[in-house]
């Protein structure tokens, strides 16, 4: 079967996008005079292969969604394949600029990042995105609070090099030698949308929380597959454990996200078989292509059948 048939048929049972963002710096707002209090800066990098760019593509939707909706910020969106390393810094620049004295800025990274021996290099079209780039925007914002999650392989040398005063920092990896696409950003987000990790059960998911439950989530997850661990993430607070993002909340966990209480029993099940899909295109290199569409479809049957389930018991056929 040729690819273009595969992908039809993955498209059919899971209703999977080939195409990639293609958003430029999106808010116009971010041209106004008046200061902004809250830019979230949402970047995939270059795939590689169609099913990494699948996974980058929905990871950074379900972020921008979140930056809009549950953090109300300005929201710039840039892609490896068509922004260059100088769009990154002219959006750098644009948003020292226009945030408030008393603003914040999350910065979302989700791709392939590497480490040279002298800098970090986050995969994008044309000359790389340097660890050093990043580290001068964070020292432009000057006091203003900075939350950075690296959700990609390499990302733990940054942890001391981007440290600092009002600043978190979070690492998909422990550091430069974890080179294999991790799988931080899905269950970072399941995370930051989880009554569980709502440990304090004030209503909201601190970024802190989110951490917290992602980090114990994946060591579950290497354990229950009896593999070795290849991720382990790490959080940076303004150089150490400090309170920042304890105080950084992500959103408020839906209560009533599904009528039905059976539905909402079932729904743990389907992120496991998200997921499962998730791993399976980032392991594809790993496999013969029979045994790789093989098990994705597989998996995706499965799904489409469970979703349907849901469907008819929220009435929703």
């Amino acid at each position: 079967m040729t690819f273009l048939l595969r992908s039809a048929l993955l498209r059919c049972l899971y209703g999977l996008s080939l195409v990639p963002m293609t958003g430029l710096l999106s808010d116009a707002r971010l041209l106004d005079a008046k200061p902004v209090e809250r830019v979230c800066l949402v970047a995939t990098g270059l795939g590689g292969l169609p099913e990494y760019d699948e996974n980058f593509s929905k990871w950074a939707e379900a972020v921008e969604e979140l930056c809009r909706k549950d953090l109300g910020a300005e929201v710039i969106q840039l892609e490896g394949s068509s922004h260059r390393r100088t769009d990154f810094q002219s959006a750098f620049d644009r948003i020292s600029a226009s945030l408030g004295a008393a603003g914040e800025c999350w910065v979302f990274l989700i791709g392939h990042g590497s480490y040279d021996g002298r800098d970090y290099k986050f995969n994008i079209a044309g000359p790389d995105l340097l660890g050093r780039d990043l580290s001068l925007f964070l020292d432009a914002l000057g006091e203003r609070s900075s939350y950075t999650i690296l959700a990609t392989s390499s990302s733990g040398v940054l942890i001391s090099k981007l440290s600092g005063a009002n600043r978190v920092v979070v690492s998909a990896t422990k550091n430069e030698r974890e080179k294999i696409a991790p799988l931080f950003m899905s269950f970072f987000l399941e995370a930051s949308r989880s009554a569980e990790a709502d440990l304090d059960k004030n209503g909201s998911v601190s970024l802190k929380e989110a951490f917290v439950l992602s980090e114990a989530s994946i060591r579950d997850w290497y354990e229950g597959k009896k593999r070795l661990q290849t991720e382990h993430p790490l959080l940076d607070d303004e150089g150490g454990q400090g309170g920042l993002s304890s105080v950084a909340y992500l959103s408020k966990p839906p209560e009533q996200s599904y009528r039905s209480l059976e539905a909402r029993r079932l729904i743990p099940e389907r992120v496991r078989l998200e997921r499962e899909v998730e791993e399976i295109k980032l392991r594809k290199t790993e496999m013969t292509e029979e045994d790789y569409y093989r098990r994705l479809e597989e998996f995706l049957v499965e799904l489409a059948t469970l979703n349907e389930r849901i469907r008819k018991l929220e009435g929703r056929e």
